[in-house]
């Protein structure tokens, strides 16, 4: 049987999650949407109460005392939706948290954190990719983020974090979805806004598609002049409708997009990274390696600079960016290479003056130990995971020499507890 219980407690502090953690007669919660220093009624959750295994669930019943720091959210769904969880931060702590998030990863391992400048706050409202959950229950249609720590799915009619070409689709979505999906069917829909309009992808969980559904799903591309539209169903990915390839610009050069495809969180976060990575390089390297290059959001602009190699892991990835660079006679090379079992090592990076890496947020443990070994004058970490980022830069100051002449946190991820940032390491003479 369930388990439900209650009480009172203090705040302390705002964990890198972005919840509010106190110490109550229940041992340590952790309760979203609420600030240090507040005194708050909370609700404990257990679905298993004997298990040992289960994590207890804690909620927030009501707020005793208010701080001063809390701010009005923006959105309607905020405390309902989980996909933001600082809308309740005034200004001041909303920068302060976000800085946090980098300079407790540094003292922790022992780091200098004088070196780690002001955050650069990116505007709200411009994220242009978002994936959506989608159930049909009683006639009616719930399309959105889930709750927090819950698979239930909020159903959005505004976000304040995504691009409005993407807002704009919620209501005609869920109309699609009602005609087109039976009673308890789910699906998951992919947007991305590219340079030429919304490709959208859609998979349908389980039973198939009413039998007009083709039908529909063209005239709602149509309709809402999309680029593209994708649907996955029973393992099968058909085209329904294409309007153009959708691609996006990496320095003005067209490249093609999957809606799968990974990519910075804005087309101004595009801008503020290269601009940040750009303005230190040396007027003319003798050559640039681009590690984890993707579909080229670094490789393009390098290649203004001089010669460049992208490694990459993902096959389309790579294909992409190399048809494009082709096309533009950009002097660039690239190679399928899976850098974390198959680093470059140090006597491949003999060949470079410049690195830029750019891993996932795990970091890239065995790629910077051969960076470390390397002689290579300059290296730009770009990094989603600032305690990864905070282990590698102490292996490339520690063991390889380098000193860490400046971080740059960008807040691309608004509302959120995610943090981009920018490190240059140079190496020591």
């Amino acid at each position: 049987m369930a388990e439900h219980l209650y009480g009172t407690c203090k705040i302390e502090k705002l964990t890198t999650q972005g919840v509010g953690k106190g110490i109550s007669e229940h041992g340590s919660i952790f309760v979203p949407f609420v600030l240090p220093g507040e005194q708050i009624d909370y609700e404990r959750f257990m679905k298993h109460p004997n298990s040992k295994r289960e994590q207890p669930k804690f909620f927030l019943k009501n707020i005793q005392t208010t701080s001063s720091n809390r701010a009005d959210p923006v959105c309607a769904h905020f405390t309902q939706c989980g996909g933001c969880l600082l809308q309740h931060l005034n200004d001041k702590l909303y920068s302060a948290f976000k800085r946090s998030l980098i300079v407790e990863p540094f003292i922790e391992h022992q780091l200098d954190a004088s070196c780690i400048e002001d955050v650069v706050v990116l505007p709200a409202g411009e994220r242009r990719r978002a994936n959506f959950e989608v159930v049909k229950k009683n006639d009616q249609v719930f399309l959105g983020f889930h709750r927090w720590r819950s698979h239930q799915i909020i159903n959005l009619h505004e976000c304040h974090t995504v691009d409005s070409k993407i807002a704009t689709l919620f209501e005609p979505l869920r109309q699609l979805f009602l005609q087109i999906m039976i009673e308890y069917q789910k699906a998951t829909v992919y947007l991305i806004v590219t340079a030429v309009g919304v490709d959208v992808s859609m998979d349908i969980h389980r039973d198939a598609l009413q039998p007009n559904s083709l039908e529909l799903l063209e005239s709602f591309a149509k309709d809402q002049n999309l680029v593209r539209l994708i649907v996955r169903e029973n393992r099968k990915r058909m085209t329904v409708y294409e309007r153009e390839k959708p691609y996006v610009l990496f320095d003005g050069v067209k490249v093609d997009v999957e809606p799968s495809s990974f990519l910075q969180a804005s087309d101004r976060a595009d801008q503020v990274l290269t601009g940040l990575v750009m303005a230190v390089l040396p007027e003319k390297p003798h050559k640039i390696v681009d590690l984890f290059c993707g579909r080229g959001t670094f490789t393009f602009p390098l290649s203004n600079k001089g010669p460049v190699d992208g490694f990459e892991c993902d096959v389309p990835a790579l294909q992409a960016l190399q048809t494009a660079a082709d096309r533009e006679q950009r002097d660039i090379k690239t190679f399928k290479r899976n850098l974390f079992d198959d680093p470059l090592s140090a006597s491949e990076l003999k060949a470079y003056d410049v690195a830029v890496i750019d891993p996932p947020r795990a970091g890239a443990l065995a790629q910077v130990q051969q960076l470390a070994e390397s002689k290579i004058p300059l290296i730009a970490y770009i990094s989603c995971g600032p305690e990864s980022f905070a282990r590698d830069a102490k292996i490339l100051i520690e063991e390889g020499g380098y000193e860490l002449e400046k971080v740059i946190p960008v807040d691309q991820f608004t509302w959120s507890p995610h943090l981009e940032v920018v490190g240059l390491f140079q190496k020591k003479a």
